[in-house]
This record gives structure tokens, C-alpha cells and sequence, in this order.
């Protein structure tokens, strides 16, 4: 029989009449479960997927729903989240090159000529950063 819920045919567990009307419903409709997709959604356009083909501009979905569908249907997932961000990814094409030993020595050199009042409160301020 075709669930009255979601219209699939599906062994139906609950029915309910009221007269007029008779209602069948599958498990999953009987006891629905809340579901939020775990996409990040802020309503701007997206910029980092493909443009809309009706007005060649960035997509704008008006809900997480909206874009979770969307990301499934093309076999899309999206990496990190808003606090920890993507995990970093290294790859061998990148020639990024820093010269922390030269960093180190410079940063070290303004410590040092700093009196310790001041290194007192650069200290407080590094730490109120790391914190908020």
C-alpha cells in the first residue's frame, strides 16, 4: 500500500480515519525524525560553486535544506566547518618557503628591547587573542 506521508509503497504500520478520509502511514512518516543538514548556510551567494545557468551569477539558496540537496545530488560534500575551518591540505606543487630560524631571531630581538612593562601587557594582549 502507498503511504499517505511520503507516497512511496511501503508496509504500512498506523492508519488513521476520521470519517471521511483514511490515512496510511510507513514507519518513517508514523515517527518522523528532525533532521538539520550540516552545511554552513548564511544566505549570501555562493561563490565556490558552480554559477546559476538562468543568470550566470553565484547561487543563493534560501535554505540549508536548499543547499544540503544540492551538494548531495552532485556527489559534493563540504570540507571543515565555521570554527575549525577545512583541514589543511599540502600538496607537492606548493614552493612555500619561510625562514622561521630569521623570524625567530627578529621576533626574540624586539622582545629583548622591549622594557617589561610593555612585554607585560603584549603578553596580556596575545593571550586575550588566543581566548576570544
Amino acid at each position: 500500500m502507498n503511504c499517505s506521508g511520503c507516497g512511496n509503497n511501503k508496509d504500512i504500520v498506523f492508519w488513521v480515519t476520521d470519517g471521511k478520509e483514511e490515512r496510511r502511514y510507513c514507519r518513517g512518516c508514523r515517527s518522523p525524525k528532525n533532521y538539520v543538514p550540516d552545511v554552513f548556510w548564511d544566505g549570501k551567494p555562493e561563490v565556490n560553486l558552480a554559477d546559476d545557468p538562468n543568470t550566470g551569477k553565484p547561487r543563493v539558496f534560501s535554505s540549508k535544506g536548499e543547499k544540503a540537496a544540492y551538494l548531495k545530488e552532485r556527489g559534493l560534500r563540504e570540507a571543515g566547518d565555521k570554527v575549525r575551518g577545512a583541514p589543511v591540505m599540502i600538496h607537492q606543487n606548493q614552493n612555500i618557503r619561510t625562514d622561521s630560524k630569521h623570524e625567530v631571531k627578529m621576533a626574540l630581538k624586539r622582545v629583548k628591547e622591549m622594557g617589561i612593562d610593555r612585554r607585560r601587557q603584549e603578553y596580556y594582549r596575545i593571550m586575550k587573542q588566543k581566548r576570544g
